[in-house]
């Protein structure tokens, strides 16, 4: 699969990071994914499939991750989102929260959620809304690169 420039710039962020994922950090960009995934207010297999799958076929950049936990816990935090969504998406925000001011932290869910986003390749209004929120939770400005974000 070609990636688009936002993602190859998420990838090579990851790439760079050399530090021990920790469980806080883990958790934020499992709800940085759930939050993207439930930006249209469903997610279909096709769609946590996609996503994943861009995260597999690149997880030489990303030997940081351990995928089992990614897929609990984004599917955790997608089934929250999906029975009880305000509740799941403050509860998501939160967990993303949680690496406020911390800066290659906020760097590493921020171009997580960027590659949530990117694995349809293409990016839809009420995405841009979820990653200006995920800014937001983080403290961070949004970035937006020249694809878009």
């Amino acid at each position: 699969m070609e990636l688009d420039e936002s993602t190859a710039y998420a990838l090579a962020t990851w790439a760079r990071f050399d530090a021990a994922i920790t469980d806080t950090l883990l958790r934020a960009v499992c709800g940085a994914f759930a939050i993207v995934a439930t930006a249209d207010g469903e997610v279909s297999e096709e769609e946590t499939t996609r996503f994943l799958s861009v995260i597999r076929e690149n997880s030489g950049s990303l030997p940081q991750l351990d995928m089992t936990i990614v897929e609990q816990q984004f599917g955790e935090l997608g089934a929250a989102l999906l029975t009880d969504p305000e509740g799941g998406r403050q509860h998501a925000l939160s967990e993303i929260a949680q690496v406020k001011g911390l800066a290659v932290q906020q760097e590493l869910v921020r171009s997580a959620a960027q590659i949530a986003i990117f694995a349809d390749h293409q990016v839809k209004r009420n995405e841009e809304v979820v990653m200006h929120e995920i800014c937001t939770a983080l403290g961070i400005e949004r970035k937006i690169p020249e694809s878009g974000l």
